[in-house]
């Protein structure tokens, strides 16, 4: 093989990567410096558009610069660009807001070839000039960059300047920066002195964090309080990356040295979390402090610690103040430490109240069976912790205290206890109960009445249903409307809406008529269509009474599916009181929205019952209803209404419900206009007045 061969397909490719129009490796340098070129002159516009424009393409083409491989096109830019910014400034051609472009571009793509003009820019007049200079110093990598910044640093006076500066000499991260930092702490400057320490903090080196530990041992007030919050944020990552005794250490010196502040008790945290083994002992000794701050950290720490710890907490907590006791314990209960069971029950008589509250309460998180017996006791012969014990009862993760529980409500004597069992095995959602809930919902209290309805509301199944109409069988007329809320709840928990009323279907079938005409209540809240037919046949029902109560339930129907069977019944009714219940539920239910139901039939539904209305309330009632029907037609149904006395209030907020739609409105000004100019002639109700003008003025 000639060396001619083995150098043609290099050529080639080289060749291919030069011209070819969609190469992203080698693009022409001075293509991209012309049009930056021409760009430049745009800049300075006085029409903010082409500005705006031209700016977005310069961004464009420098950010396409910082692609692997276009080094050299980025220098070529760079310098560019440093080269424009190094000619005088013409306050005239607006000069400086270009700049400040010119300096962000710089940002992106500015090297080594544009520290020098930087540097001399950071010495400018303008604060923005030399912020967006320093900020374009700080995103260059080079050396040169850092070195520039140090030595301004040391020759300004500026404090803002020295502020940003010390801010991106911080940014870098560079070991260099250490000792010009180290001496601006010297500055009774407060805000220079805190961007130093901020900046030594995030560069983390020893040096540094030894150049704060000692300004934090020399400052006082807020300068100190700066230093320790740097220091612990040392800390922090020291414990972060697994040197905890370093961390410890820090987090000491801070401790020592406040004696009442935030940042003390967060040392007192940090002190715990990378004690180790001493963990224990330091949790111990917080909790004899008498600062109650103190002491909240510790049992904050003991919600988190490790399990090997506690033992000698359990060991030592006789020893400890009443107070920090009663702590400890509830801090065992919330952190469910089952292994400290024996030493809380041993308190559970205490004389202390604090304190046997406390271990009442922890019971409830680590107890058992056995616990709940003791807490039964606590809960019949000691009035003063009965309301800690309830609610331990409620709270123990035991499956057996159910039935302790379910047993005790049996044989409960009197009904201050019936309420309470009620009430626990509610909160512990035990659906065991539920047979024992049925027998005390047709209790002789009302308050235990209700309290087991409510539960059975929540924990009833489906196979309970049938009791449930037993229950509303043997309940008084003003109380049913509680039981059939109950038995609603239940069914509307099965998945399938069309057979929610499945359960009460079954009893139906074997019903006798009393029976039937209170299912076919209940049968109106639930709905579906597996009811429906149920509805049907009930209306045509020779028995009056349960004929009305299918009525009833169409009346109560939760959706718009019956809005044919109700206009039936408002048009054939047996009695005038049917008619007019559903004609009245009609223009309830018939704007429901359902999937196979148009605007256009909703405002069918509406002109037919209107047809059958006779007195204003029903007629009002259907104006109103016809807010939902987002149509032009309805606007025209409506608008006749306007001038009847009796209804024209309704026929108003109407219009001007069905305006407040642009999307309605907009397209039919000419249909809207003169309504809304009529209701401004008709009311003198100041806000519907102003909503009218606002509609025709398209506001």
């Amino acid at each position: 093989m000639t060396r001619y061969s083995k150098t043609f397909p290099i050529l080639l490719i080289t060749l291919a990567m030069v011209f070819c129009p969609h190469g992203h490796l080698i693009a022409n340098p001075p293509d991209d410096i012309k049009k930056l070129e021409d760009l430049l002159t745009q800049l300075s516009s006085d029409s903010s558009a082409e500005r705006q424009a031209s700016q977005l393409a310069f961004e464009k083409i420098c950010l396409a610069l910082t692609a692997v491989g276009r080094d050299t096109e980025r220098r070529s830019a760079s310098r560019f660009i440093a080269e424009k910014l190094n000619t005088p400034i013409d306050p005239a051609a607006q000069s400086i807001p270009r700049n400040l472009f010119l300096l962000r571009q710089l940002e992106r793509i500015g090297g080594p070839e544009s520290v020098p003009v930087l540097s001399r820019l950071l010495e400018s007049d303008d604060p923005h000039v030399q912020d967006g200079a320093r900020r374009a110093l700080g995103a260059i990598a080079d050396p040169s960059a850092g070195a520039a910044l140090r030595a301004t640093l040391e020759a300004t006076s500026n404090a803002m300047l020295r502020i940003g500066i010390i801010n991106s000499l911080g940014g870098r991260t560079d070991p260099e920066n250490v000792p010009v930092l180290e001496k601006q702490l010297a500055s009774t400057n407060s805000e220079v002195f805190r961007a130093c320490v901020n900046s030594l903090v995030t560069i983390g080196t020893d040096s540094a964090v030894t150049a704060i530990r000692l300004a934090h041992r020399k400052t006082e007030g807020k300068n100190r309080d700066c230093t320790a919050d740097a220091l612990l944020r040392h800390a922090d990552r020291l414990a972060g990356s697994g040197m905890e005794k370093a961390a410890f250490d820090v987090y000491l010196e801070i401790g020592n040295s406040f004696e009442h502040s935030p940042l003390r008790l967060a040392a007192l945290r940090g002190q715990l979390m990378t004690a180790g083994a001493k963990a224990p002992d330091l949790v111990l000794s917080n909790l004899r402090s008498d600062d109650q701050q103190v002491m909240q950290v510790a049992i904050g720490y003991v919600r988190d610690m490790p399990e090997s710890g506690i033992p000698e907490l359990l060991t030592a907590l006789h020893q400890l103040p009443g107070e920090s006791q009663a702590l400890l314990i509830f801090a065992f209960g919330n952190r469910r430490t089952t292994s400290a069971i024996e030493t809380v029950r041993q308190y559970l008589d205490y004389e202390d109240p604090h304190i046997r509250a406390a271990a009442l309460t922890a019971i409830g998180s680590i107890g058992d069976a056995g616990d709940a017996k003791r807490l039964l006791q606590v809960m019949k012969t000691k009035p003063d912790d009965r309301s800690d014990a309830v609610k331990s009862l409620a709270t123990i993760r035991d499956d057996r205290v159910d039935l302790v529980l379910i047993d005790e409500l049996a044989n409960a004597q009197t009904d201050e206890d019936r309420l309470a069992f009620i009430g626990i095995l509610n909160q512990r959602r035990s659906t065991s109960a539920v047979s024992e809930f049925l027998k005390q919902a047709i209790s002789k209290n009302n308050q235990v009445r209700q309290r087991a309805i409510g539960a059975l509301s929540r924990l009833a199944s489906e196979s309970d249903v049938s009791e449930l109409m037993v229950v509303h069988s043997a309940t008084a007329d003003e109380e049913r409307d509680s039981v059939e809320k109950a038995i609603v709840s239940v069914c509307q928990r099965i998945p399938s809406t069309d057979g929610q009323a499945d359960p009460l279907l079954k009893v139906f079938e074997v019903a006798d008529s009393a029976t039937r005409v209170r299912i076919l209540r209940v049968l109106g809240r639930i709905g579906g269509k597996h009811a429906q037919g149920v509805i049907e046949d009930s209306l045509k029902s020779d028995d009056a009474d349960i004929c009305d109560a299918a009525v009833v339930a169409l009346a109560n129907w939760p959706d718009g599916s019956v809005a044919e069977q109700l206009l039936r019944v408002a048009r054939e009714g047996q009695t005038e009181a049917q008619r007019l219940r559903a004609l009245r539920s009609l223009a309830r239910v018939c704007v429901l929205p359902i999937p196979e139901r148009s605007f256009q039939e909703q405002l069918e539904f509406l002109k037919q019952a209107m047809q059958l209305a006779t007195r204003k309330e029903e007629i009002n009632l259907i104006i109103d209803r016809a807010k939902a029907v987002r149509l032009v037609a309805t606007l025209e149904f409506v608008a006749p209404y306007l001038d009847d006395p009796d209804v024209r209030d309704n026929a108003i907020k109407t219009v001007l419900a069905l305006a407040h739609h642009q999307d309605l409105r907009e397209p039919n000004r000419a249909e809207f206009a003169p309504v809304l100019q009529h209701i401004l002639q008709l009311t003198e109700d100041s806000k519907l007045k102003e909503r009218a003008e606002q509609y025709l003025q398209n506001r």
